[in-house]
């Protein structure tokens, strides 16, 4: 087994001389081998993980690095990059809050679409392209009317969430399944957006495992 604790060290070491790349391999290959025990050091990867995939351009999986963190360490600085860099829908923030907006509606009709896929995957790249032209007509349907106007972004997301986009019968997927039901069973019902997350993070469900899943989670089926 690989020294974990050396190559968090050189993962670190990599970040301060700003080369983000190398610190994510030697970041990487310290959380494979870093035993569960570990509980501080694991949030140490963690954090560290987090801040070289936000320099490599990656902020989805950037902000999912944060939140595994602050599972494993509830204070600690993995929580606070989590709570400074996720917006209202529980992604990561984007320059304005129309980016903001935009993305979660791609996010979840994107997410909407692949649940009926059977691999949760595109079949190809053409298919994706033809699929995400078709969410962004809809989108700049909806910017032309007044529906989002003085909503918080909780109303916003419900009113994305009732808005259903028909497919052309060439990227339309065979019927699919259901979307999966969060149920609390200590409280015996179902988990509302606004609930602590029964994960025992302590962020609200939306924020944590309920959150809307970016753009890098949806291509690589992590959601």
């Amino acid at each position: 087994m690989e020294n974990w604790n050396r190559l968090l060290e050189q993962g670190i070491r990599s970040l301060a001389r700003h080369d983000a790349a190398g610190a994510l391999k030697a970041l990487e290959r310290s959380l494979a081998s870093c035993p569960s025990s570990q509980a501080s050091e694991l949030h140490r990867i963690l954090y560290y993980t987090g801040i070289a995939l936000q320099r490599v351009g990656c902020s989805d999986s950037a902000l999912r690095s944060w939140l595994s963190g602050g599972r494993v360490q509830k204070r600690g600085h993995s929580k606070r990059m989590a709570d400074r860099f996720t917006n209202g829908y529980g992604m990561a923030k984007q320059g304005s809050v129309d980016l903001d907006d935009w993305k979660a509606f791609l996010a979840l009709q994107l997410s909407r679409y692949l649940r009926t896929k059977n691999r949760h995957a595109f079949c190809s790249e053409a298919e994706e392209d033809v699929v995400r032209e078709i969410i962004a007509d809809a989108w700049r349907s909806i910017r032309k009317t007044c529906v989002m106007a003085g909503k918080t972004a909780a109303e916003k997301y419900e009113t994305f969430s009732n808005i259903r986009i028909v497919f052309p019968m060439a990227v339309l997927p065979s019927a699919g399944k259901e979307a999966i039901l969060p149920v609390d069973f200590q409280k015996k019902r179902g988990i509302l957006s606004a609930d602590r997350c029964p994960c025992g993070s302590g962020r609200m469900f939306r924020a944590c495992c309920g959150r809307t899943p970016g753009s890098e989670e949806l291509r690589f089926g992590l959601f």
